[in-house]
């Protein structure tokens, strides 16, 4: 799965949507049917199903690798490649570990209240929250597949429309007319994946309750579930929002935005302890709302001054930092290109395996 996720973020930035389906399509049909083989053949049903899933996920690596492979070009490979990029792009790395610190936070406060298990010595958990919050979770499954196949879609449509008028000489009414357009598209697709969001969620609080009291849930997790589903409602939002950000390398407005829902799902979920167990989740719901409605007058504002940004923000002269990482690559590299050159010089000095009559024996 690992893997996967950084297969994916590849494929997605050259725009092979319909591979990704594809690929997801033929793995969930073989797990399943994996799944179902094992278990006819007498397998436990928990060891089939780690089995069966394993083989789906590897066909996917497989499915996905092979794109790769024929869309990017081959070259010698360097195991600290990356390194350079994380002196360039540090804030990334605090941007992507504070928005999934965002998403499990409010779990970790949870599990330090009154309603936490004790399985062994430093694993605990909160079964009427983390089961909650699991099947919410869930119900962003709607939001994974529009946002890829519409907001992403239809706004990089103009994004790249806009950017083509400042790279190939539209005059200054052209690029603002684009800037305009380019909004007016971002903000009716957030509108539009926000709503079909909220659409399911109000299905899931409405109509989701009778199965899951059937398969255990009570009163409190039903609340909690609903308080969850909510908030999980607002978080696609900021996750929309953050993704747009780094669309335009505005990392300071994502780093904001990731760092604010941290404090506030976290504090929020904190503050919730002394109300007890039916307020759980609201901390989350605020802190997602209010990190949602920061983050839309950010965007907003930031492209209002798109121009400014793109004309006047950029460096007259730019170096690369030479920071501990790039150094460290430097390194690395010159001791691998040193062993690499040894090793030529050996293959050189071995004989040749006919004994040095240097025959051709292939006739």
């Amino acid at each position: 799965m690992l893997v996967l996720w950084a297969q994916m973020a590849y494929l997605s930035a050259i725009k092979k949507y319909a591979k990704i389906l594809t690929g997801f399509l033929l793995a969930a049909l073989t797990a399943v049917g994996a799944c179902l083989l094992l278990l006819w053949l007498g397998v436990p049903p928990l060891t089939g199903a780690f089995l069966g899933s394993t083989l789906g996920y590897f066909l996917l690596m497989v499915l996905y690798l092979q794109e790769l492979v024929n869309f990017y070009p081959a070259g010698r490979m360097s195991l600290v490649v990356l390194f350079p990029y994380l002196d360039k792009y540090k804030s990334l790395i605090a941007i992507g570990f504070s928005t999934a610190l965002g998403l499990f936070a409010h779990n970790f406060v949870f599990w330090f209240s009154d309603y936490k298990i004790t399985v062994i010595q430093h694993m605990i958990y909160c079964m009427k929250y983390d089961v909650a919050c699991f099947y919410a979770s869930l119900t962003i499954v709607p939001y994974l597949v529009i946002f890829v196949v519409a907001l992403e879609v239809n706004f990089y449509k103009a994004y790249r429309k806009y950017f083509d008028t400042v790279l190939y000489g539209g005059t200054l009414t052209d690029i603002q007319n684009e800037n305009r357009e380019m909004g007016r598209t971002l903000f009716r697709e957030l509108a539009h994946v926000f709503e079909l969001q909220f659409f399911v969620e109000v299905l899931c609080v409405t109509f989701l309750g009778n199965f899951l009291q059937a398969s255990g849930f009570d009163r409190e997790m039903l609340i909690i579930f609903r308080y969850l589903c909510m908030g999980y409602c607002f978080y696609v939002l900021v996750k929309s929002l953050i993704i747009l950000f780094l669309y335009f390398d505005e990392r300071r407005g994502a780093l904001l935005l990731s760092g604010l829902f941290v404090a506030l799902s976290a504090g929020l979920s904190v503050l919730t302890l002394p109300f007890g167990i039916e307020a759980y989740g609201l901390g989350f719901l605020l802190g997602g709302a209010v990190t949602a409605v920061v983050g839309l007058l950010l965007l907003k504002r930031y492209l209002g001054r798109l121009e400014y940004q793109v004309f006047c923000r950029q460096p007259l002269f730019y170096e690369e930092p030479q920071r501990i990482f790039r150094q460290l690559a430097a390194y690395v590299e010159t001791k691998d290109a040193r062993v690499f050159a040894n090793h030529k010089k050996k293959e050189k000095k071995q004989p040749p395996e006919d004994g040095g009559k240097g025959e051709d024996l292939d006739p």
